[in-house]
């Protein structure tokens, strides 16, 4: 078959093949697939197979046309793609390639081509990390967080008004604009914990036990399910009853009933530093890894094919909660709703993984047996199962090879880190806890 074909470089990550398809050939096809048709069909009037070619044609010649197009195109776009070591990811975009008989099939298809950067200045960074240091004031955070969890309530009996730091009773029925009211649900829950609209908290305070207040708010920018940002509720409150939250002392008794294996104050405080450190050293690592991970994005710009993107963007919306894993990867997946809102958090993630395989690739930095089997021990541990079962789990589904990539790619980021100059800086306390 003598196809004629041309390749244009349309960017580092675009390929258009143009391809000619002779009549010759074209006809051939349309032969051999009106007969293996022919052979299929049913007219009335005809036994099966026996109908004549031109009826057959007149009758199915679309359907024909179209199973020539598709063979043709697949595999003639298949052999050159072939030939010319080309690295498609996704599926081509194909222009053309209408069917006529005596004519050549014409076509072009627009290709995706997975990135091959080539990685520099990868030697050595100078990176600044901010870091911060437990203080006495976390640590009595932790441990007033630790009292919290430990306080009981008990029921005030000669009050009978709301006030700030009460545990409240109430009945509660909200309605969104525009929707029909609910019906009335039992809330306990502590004033000034932020756990209830900051309007409503406010409205409750100085209600009488027994009394009914209408209250509106606004749902927070910040709520979870976008739809229903930014809306106007209403709220029906009604106080059904007050209580006290009782905080224990902080003593040594109260040390011991934390089941952290102290027996005193002055031991829950050391444990509570020392854990407040191991936190503030895992949080620099995985800061220096995002300095390190962004400085390499930036000396080393390179473009992302669309088909990528779209592939970190389902990831993102399935882990995130937003949308079923499975849905996430149907092809009628709404994918344009989320492009603008995911597309630089997408492309900074496939950037940062082709550029760390990428530099495993150059220093030959990959996972080895022994390691891999220390990783399937830790999952066997974690999950109080047997290694071999692990090891079952991950062949079967086929993640055995993300297994290897993720070793690997913590391999290549203790590479980059242990040879990267960090200067930690003290971080302010507001934006540790913002972090």
């Amino acid at each position: 078959m003598d196809v004629t074909s041309t390749i244009e470089d349309v960017d580092t990550v675009t390929k258009v093949i143009k391809i000619s398809i002779p009549p010759g050939a074209v006809d051939k096809e349309f032969v051999s697939s009106l007969d293996r048709v022919s052979k299929q069909v049913s007219i009335k009037g005809f036994r099966a197979g026996k109908a004549p070619k031109e009826m057959v044609e007149k009758l199915h010649g679309d359907y024909v046309k179209g199973q020539v197009a598709e063979k043709l195109i697949s595999t003639t776009l298949q052999d050159i793609i072939r030939k010319n070591s080309i690295e498609m990811i996704g599926s081509p975009e194909i222009e053309g390639g209408l069917v006529e008989k005596g004519k050549a099939l014409e076509f072009s298809a627009k290709l995706s081509i997975f990135p091959k950067p080539e990685v520099k200045n990868f030697a050595s960074f100078d990176l600044k990390v901010g870091k911060r240091t437990p203080t006495d004031a976390d640590i009595e955070q932790v441990i007033e967080r630790m009292r919290q969890s430990k306080a009981t309530i008990k029921k005030l009996a000669f009050r009978e008004v709301a006030q700030t730091d009460d545990v409240v009773e109430i009945a509660l029925v909200t309605a969104l604009e525009g929707e029909p009211n609910g019906r009335a649900e039992p809330v306990t829950i502590g004033l000034g914990e932020g756990q209830l609209p900051k309007e409503l908290e406010e409205g409750i305070v100085g209600m009488k036990i027994g009394e009914t207040k209408d209250l509106a708010s606004k749902i927070p920018d910040t709520h979870r399910d976008e739809g229903l940002r930014g809306k106007d509720a209403k709220h029906r409150v009604t106080l059904n009853g007050l209580s006290e939250k009782v905080l224990p002392e902080v003593n040594d008794d109260f040390a011991k009933t934390l089941e952290l294996e102290v027996a005193s104050v002055l031991e829950l405080r050391m444990k509570v530093r020392e854990s407040l450190q191991e936190e503030s050293e895992r949080q620099g690592k995985i800061d220096a890894e995002a300095a390190l991970l962004e400085k390499l994005v930036e000396l080393n710009p390179f473009e992302v094919p669309q088909v990528l993107m779209d592939e970190e963007i389902r990831a993102l919306v399935a882990r995130s909660g937003l949308m079923d894993a499975k849905k996430a990867g149907e092809k009628n997946f709404p994918i344009q709703l989320f492009r603008e809102g995911l597309k630089d958090v997408a492309s900074k993630r496939v950037k940062t993984a082709i550029l760390v395989d990428r530099i495993g690739e150059s220093e030959k930095i990959q996972a080895n047996e022994e390691e891999i089997k220390a990783r399937i021990a830790e999952i066997a541990a974690e999950n109080r199962v047997g290694e071999e079962e692990v090891r079952k789990y991950l062949t079967s589904e086929g993640r055995m090879m993300g297994l290897m990539v993720e070793i690997g790619r913590s391999k290549v980021m203790k590479f980059l880190l242990d040879r990267a100059k960090i200067e930690y800086f003290e971080k302010p306390a507001e934006e540790a806890k913002a972090a």
